[in-house]
């Protein structure tokens, strides 16, 4: 965190497997620490995927919530751990699953986001950059055009001090168990020489209800 103390982001052993924040000093004494749960309905279940500090130092969490079909989860807090705002972030053809797999902001106060997008009939993956504000608005869907070569397993952004984002992560090729480390690099309107824009993904209102998370 930018005033130096640390931010730990996980999921509770509940039923419901709510996310949990916690901020703690560097020498582990718990600063606040908070548990939230969605409202998603019987059968899903929510994980967080990583954290990330906004330029106001208001903190969002990228998740996956999962049932039948998975999708992509934003939630918005803010530096004291406050509810704010989040977002579902749903395929628009139900045959898909959305696999989150890592945020960055930028400077113009947006977010890019990183997400596969899995086609449950054939197993072709899809690798979507999104450009997203915190109001809903959804500046670019980018998709590669050689999505059937390409898997990314794990990744992060580099370069995010505009507004644009460069993605580095290893990759998965289909035919094949080797991993392979590639940069995706998007001008300020999403667009690569390797891109098409997309408009794969769709972003809903969902609440959480938020509690005090005891620490021991």
């Amino acid at each position: 965190m930018t005033d130096s103390t640390i931010l730990l982001v996980g999921n509770t052993m509940s039923a419901d497997h709510q996310i949990f924040l916690t901020k703690m000093d560097t020498l582990g004494t718990v600063i606040w620490s908070r548990s939230y749960t969605a409202d998603l309905g019987s059968g899903l279940t929510q994980s967080a995927m990583s954290v990330t500090e906004m330029l106001d130092n208001s903190i969002v969490v990228l998740g996956a919530q999962a049932g039948s079909l998975t999708s992509g989860l934003l939630l918005h807090v803010d530096a004291d751990g406050s509810y704010i705002e989040s977002r579902s972030i749903v395929s628009t053809d139900s045959n898909y699953d959305i696999i989150p797999i890592a945020t960055a902001p930028l400077l113009d106060s947006t977010l890019a986001i990183s997400i596969k997008r899995l086609d449950l009939s054939t197993g072709e993956v899809n690798p979507l950059l999104v450009k997203f504000g915190l109001d809903s608005t959804v500046y670019y869907q980018t998709v590669l055009k050689e999505s059937t070569d390409i898997n990314p397993t794990r990744g992060g952004f580099v370069s995010n001090d505009s507004v644009s984002a460069s993605f580095l992560t290893s990759s998965l090729k289909i035919d094949s168990v080797t991993l392979y480390p590639y940069l995706t690099k998007v001008d300020g309107n999403g667009m690569t020489d390797c891109s098409e824009s997309a408009s794969f993904l769709r972003f809903d209102s969902i609440f959480f209800a938020v509690d005090t998370l005891m620490w021991t």
